[in-house]
């Protein structure tokens, strides 16, 4: 008996398979002139343009039905070009709901971001703005959200809180997959936000309120060493990055790119305590710079330099950092060129994996607000230490610890990697005119 011959494979018996088989996405034809193929989402009520796949070609519809074999039930990568969606397929490469980028899934992420990074206060205005976003449906392209700043004023507060906020969703798609969107770039952003500046101009001198804002937990010596005790050996990771972060002042992301200043050391005494952090090709700061330990005490009871570099393999396990040539920054680092340093793309989601980890693994830590001279009344209140916060502890602790009342505060700028203006900005609330007084009167008479 002839074997009966295979139907030919036609667009009809395709879409009529997908049918049969229920899945999330179906293949529908444009109305029109087109004869690009549209992927119909089902569970979302949306249509996608699969161009350049046309119904036309059976081999372009054979490779629409793959994608959406592909996608399955997850969300649809409206991030992605269609060529690039199939090259990955042809590859073997598994799919992941991480990648996805909708205002569903991106609505998710910046809360679970906020929550773990900011107070609720300041949080609610950000979720606010993206909220404004997301119930325009505003596409995911930077021309979309171009569009949505200016319609406020470029000099106004609105627009540059707008702009905080798109910063706030970046930073939380960043954290989540790895990297930066195409469609939400630190580089676009930050010339908006130089445009922005040049606009409002410098900030009023005496504007009501300027020098109150951005309060935040900071513990005691006493305090810290509590809780670091109490944790240290069911976390030792998560609480070294803390002790680091508290005893030396870095940003969260510099414990992957700090070493001691002297490699050679054979003691824990401050003169082999001091940390080198590289600058703006690997971290934040401008300038490489060198710091100490507020806590020198702290060197020794930790282990803090005895295990800088296991405790940073571990931190690389984790969260790896994506260095790229700083000559070509399309390319990867080799380390094989010296007069090449390679630079670090990717500090923000280093940074943000510091803050969610701990915000996850840790249990809750409350302390004080202390008053402008660093001091605490018996109302204080308390808020949540994040670990930002030990950051700002270091800077406080120095300008009112009397023991380091000899540093200046140009040294103390030097060593947190930032200039005298962010340093007095930030920091002089914690001074009070008292100790102002006093610190400028030694220096003077020990000058003459």
């Amino acid at each position: 008996m002839p074997r009966a011959r295979p139907k030919p494979v036609t667009w009809e018996s395709i879409v009529d398979s997908l049918y049969s088989q229920n899945t999330r996405y179906q293949l529908r034809k444009f109305v029109g002139q087109s004869s690009y193929i549209k992927i119909w989402d089902k569970q979302n009520k949306k249509t996608y343009s699969a161009n350049p796949l046309s119904y036309l070609v059976i081999e372009d519809v054979i490779n629409a039905k793959k994608l959406v074999e592909w996608l399955g039930e997850k969300e649809y990568p409206i991030d992605e070009k269609i060529p690039t969606l199939l090259t990955r397929i042809e590859k073997g490469e598994e799919y992941s709901e991480e990648e996805t980028y909708n205002w569903k899934t991106l609505l998710q992420w910046i809360d679970n971001h906020l929550t773990m990074t900011m107070k609720q206060t300041s949080a609610k205005n950000i979720r606010g703005l993206i909220n404004n976003a997301a119930n325009q449906d505003l596409p995911l392209t930077w021309k979309a959200f171009k569009g949505w700043l200016f319609e406020k004023s470029i000099d106004s507060r609105p627009f540059r809180n707008r702009l905080d906020a798109l910063e706030q969703l970046r930073l939380a798609v960043s954290t989540k997959v790895g990297d930066e969107p195409s469609w939400l770039t630190r580089h676009n952003l930050m010339e908006l936000r130089q445009q922005n500046n040049a606009s409002v101009g410098k900030k009023k001198r005496y504007q009501p309120g300027s020098d109150l804002v951005g309060v935040r937990a900071i513990p005691t010596k006493e305090q810290a060493e509590k809780y670091y005790d109490a944790n240290y050996e069911k976390h030792p990771l998560a609480i070294w990055c803390l002790i680091m972060m508290n005893c030396y002042g870095f940003r969260n992301h510099e414990l992957w790119h700090c070493s001691p200043m002297n490699e050679d050391r054979t003691s824990n005494t401050l003169e082999d305590s001091f940390i080198y952090i590289p600058g703006n090709w690997r971290s934040k700061s401008k300038f490489a710079h060198y710091t100490f330990p507020i806590y020198p005490d702290w060197v020794e009871k930790y282990s803090l330099l005895d295990n800088l570099k296991e405790n940073q393999e571990l931190l690389h396990r984790r969260a790896k950092p994506k260095i790229v040539s700083g000559k070509d920054m399309s390319k990867p680092w080799t380390g094989e060129d010296p007069s090449d340093l390679g630079v670090c793309t990717n500090n923000d989601y280093l940074g943000n994996w510091i803050s969610k980890s701990v915000r996850k693994d840790l249990p809750s830590w409350k302390a004080s607000v202390p008053n402008n001279t660093g001091a605490y009344v018996s109302n204080a209140k308390k808020e949540e230490v994040k670990p930002y916060d030990l950051r700002h502890t270091w800077a406080i602790r120095l300008a009112t610890m009397p023991e380091w009342s000899h540093v200046s505060e140009n040294d103390a700028a030097s060593a947190m990697g930032h200039s005298i203006d962010v340093h007095r900005r930030n920091y002089q609330r914690w001074i009070s005119i008292e100790e102002t007084r006093d610190s400028f009167f030694k220096r003077v008479f020990k000058e003459n």
